[in-house]
Order: structure tokens, then sequence, then C-alpha cells
């Protein structure tokens, strides 16, 4: 799955700013447990579910320098499940809701080498 245009990621999130882009939710790059929300739309993470294991995710920060991640594992969290969400010791996570809204389907990444 390609991302195409690249999506930019808001600096914070809220329910409101979503509707726009996906938002930084907790940590940075620098950090374990860097996470990053969006909507479930089609522009936005609409088809993070597609991705799979080995897959590789960049994020490329403000000054251009990409961040590789592999993608680990996908599992759907409950709606409530914050404190899983922050605290997974994975590298990255991305995370969407489900089209009801009952669950959270999310991404776990560590970090790879700086090559694809």
């Amino acid at each position: 799955m390609t991302a195409n245009p690249p999506l930019p990621v808001l600096t914070d999130w809220s329910y409101a700013k979503l509707k726009k882009a996906p938002g930084h939710y907790y940590e940075t790059y620098y950090e374990k447990d860097f996470v990053i929300a969006a909507h479930n739309y089609k522009s936005h993470f609409g088809r993070l579910s597609e991705l799979q294991a080995s897959d590789v995710v960049v994020f490329t920060d403000v000054s251009g320098t990409a961040h590789y991640y592999e993608v680990v594992i996908l599992e759907t969290l409950p709606k409530n499940a914050t404190k899983e969400m922050i605290t997974s010791g994975f590298d990255l996570s991305l995370y969407t809701c489900t089209l009801g809204g009952g669950s959270r389907v999310t991404v776990r990444c560590t970090a790879a080498e700086n090559s694809v």
C-alpha cells in the first residue's frame, strides 16, 4: 500500500483536526511508542488494514529526514484501549477506527534500516 500523495501529519490531533489530516497522537519518532492517528477515510488511513508484516512505512519529519519502519503486526484494539495504544513498546503505531467506530485497526512497526 502506498499513500499517494504522501499524507501530512499534523503536530497534534483533535477530532476536528483529524477531518483534515492524520495527527500526532503520542510521543515522537525519537521515542518508542510514537503513535499517529487518522480517520478511516480513503484519503487517510482507510486502507491501513491492507498493510502486512514486513511492509515498509516511511515517516518524513519536518527537516526532510526519512524514518523507515517495518510492519510487525496488525491488531484490533477496543476503542477505549488508550493505555494499550500508547504503551505498546513498538517504535511506531498507526491507527484508525473501524467502520462502526467500535474498535481501532492498529498497525505496529519497528524501526528499520534507512533504506528500502
